[in-house]
């Protein structure tokens, strides 16, 4: 639940963004609902609900609570609703999501419908990576990461590879783990993040590049198989027009996605030269 919660959180934004780029277009505002939906194979389902956020001062809202709605999934022949833990959240403890499973959203909103359907995927394969240990010099307070990589040079990238002969969507996150990690560049004055990821790629393959790391100790290295619907929704978050009058989305009478994932992992340890 922690890896689908945290995945959620890296991608909402997508959907944030979605909601506002919709009502920016529509002089004529209608309050249709917002989705995230992440289905991770082997986790509980897990759906949020919100509302848009509407820029005309005058916009008329529904007065549908997004957290009394009765929200259920549908998959293998059994219906299961879900049950709301607030700030638009629902969950089902007892419907785990299974791979190659179809599984459909529904509930009602604003006197409509809401639904969307989508196909559970299968576990990643062939997964391996070129190393398991690198080692970094830190940079020192006063110093630059130039001269102190031209001293103490970078390792090679790290190579990841999957099998992926259908040409399917991937993505890969990175995160560190360490409760209190090390930072390795000291003269950042923010915090750096310490989950970072790649972008969609139909490729069976990842180049990890050390500068990326920010953290000493070990990383989790998390390969998601994605559908393309989530790969559309990231690629199509852009500036243009045409992104701004037609934001992606999946979900029938809403805004947002319902979509399924499954992963697997491996790591990666960051030594102190």
């Amino acid at each position: 639940m922690k890896n689908k919660i945290q995945f959620i959180s890296l991608f909402a934004f997508l959907l944030f963004i979605a909601a506002c780029k919709k009502d920016i277009t529509q002089p004529s505002f209608v309050d249709i609902p917002v989705i995230q939906s992440f289905l991770q194979v082997g986790s509980p389902a897990l759906v949020t609900i919100s509302k848009q956020i509407a820029f005309n001062p005058n916009a008329s809202y529904a007065s549908d609570n997004v957290n009394t709605l009765n929200v259920s999934i549908s998959a293998n022949g059994i219906t299961y609703i879900l049950t709301p833990l607030g700030g638009g959240n629902y969950v089902d403890s007892s419907l785990i999501i299974s791979d190659t499973l179809q599984y459909s959203l529904q509930f009602n909103y604003n006197g409509k419908s809401v639904t969307a359907t989508n196909k559970a995927l299968s576990k990643p394969t062939g997964f391996a990576q070129s190393a398991t240990d690198i080692s970094i010099a830190q940079v020192a307070v006063g110093s630059s990461s130039s001269s102190t990589y031209s001293s103490y040079p970078l390792p090679p990238a790290i190579t990841f590879n999957w099998t992926n002969a259908d040409h399917s969507y991937y993505i890969v996150v990175v995160e560190n783990t360490e409760t209190n990690p090390a930072a390795i560049n000291l003269n950042n004055t923010d915090e750096p993040a310490r989950l970072f990821r790649g972008s969609p790629t139909q490729d069976d393959n990842y180049q990890l590049n050390p500068r990326e790391f920010q953290y000493f100790g070990m990383h989790k290295i998390t390969l998601y198989h994605i559908l393309p619907d989530y790969a559309d929704l990231y690629i199509s978050n852009g500036t243009s027009s045409q992104n701004l009058a037609t934001p992606q989305t999946n979900i029938n009478n809403g805004l947002g996605i319902f979509t399924a994932m499954n992963s697997v992992v491996l790591y990666v340890n960051v030594h102190k030269l």
